[in-house]
């Protein structure tokens, strides 16, 4: 979604946008809760922080945590 956001979007993409694509284009009673989960603490990341840190935090507790840190 942050890829596609900024190919599509690349002269008006704001962090906010692979978050609110999310919540407009997703089927949630198809995605298992806890996938959901994982996807959407991502995107609050990526949306609140610059795109260099929530990569970093995203990185770091996935390493530490496997992945469980949500």
């Amino acid at each position: 979604m942050i890829a596609a956001g900024k190919t599509y979007k690349w002269d008006t993409f704001k962090n906010s946008d692979p978050l609110d694509y999310f919540y407009s284009h997703t089927d949630f009673n198809r995605m298992h809760k806890e996938t959901l989960r994982l996807i959407d603490h991502r995107l609050k990341i990526f949306k609140n922080k610059w795109e260099k840190e929530a990569f970093e935090h995203i990185k770091v507790n996935y390493t530490n945590n496997q992945g469980q840190n949500y």
